[in-house]
């Protein structure tokens, strides 16, 4: 065996090597934050929703993947009686939702997902209610579905026919 193919070969396996602990780390440090968000929200009296958000923030996910995540918990506070709510408005987190959900990463989906189940159910009790609202839920439902539509659409229905979470 020549030395080039003996050093392209040592080469190869090292960034191999080096490929495979980048991952590896990268699934510990969300596992971490998994964990984190876990315990948080697990705390007794209805969870500590401001420690997982805290959480959240201090991971190294992309924006859109981050405000998924937070949108959800902020959301997911105003829903459980007792919960420590974080510094955000439930509509505030309802516009994170928004915000991965017309974004290209990966959380596009789920939060199209979270949406239509938000507007079909409704969330929270007044002042910081969502209620269900069946035509903004099924502005969601046809973007799941990976029918042609706009997010964008779906969010200027949501301000028109529900004026009062803007």
């Amino acid at each position: 065996m020549s030395q080039r193919l003996t050093l392209y070969i040592f080469l190869t396996l090292l960034l191999a090597l080096i490929v495979f602990g980048f991952f590896i780390s990268r699934l510990e440090a969300g596992s971490e934050v998994n964990r984190a968000v876990l315990d948080a929200i697990n705390e007794p009296g209805g969870g500590n929703y401001a420690a997982a958000v805290a959480a959240v923030r201090q991971s190294d996910e992309p924006t859109d993947v981050q405000a998924f995540h937070i949108g959800r918990l902020v959301v997911g506070a105003y829903d459980r009686p007792g919960a420590r709510h974080p510094a955000e408005t439930i509509v505030q987190g309802l516009r994170m939702l928004e915000q991965a959900a017309s974004g290209k990463s990966d959380s596009r989906g789920p939060a199209q997902q979270q949406l239509r189940m938000i507007f079909e159910r409704g969330i929270g009790a007044p002042p910081n209610k969502i209620p269900p609202n069946a035509a903004v839920a099924n502005c969601w439902r046809v973007l799941e579905n990976d029918e042609p539509g706009d997010p964008a659409r779906c969010i200027h229905l949501r301000e028109q026919q529900l004026p009062g979470l803007k």
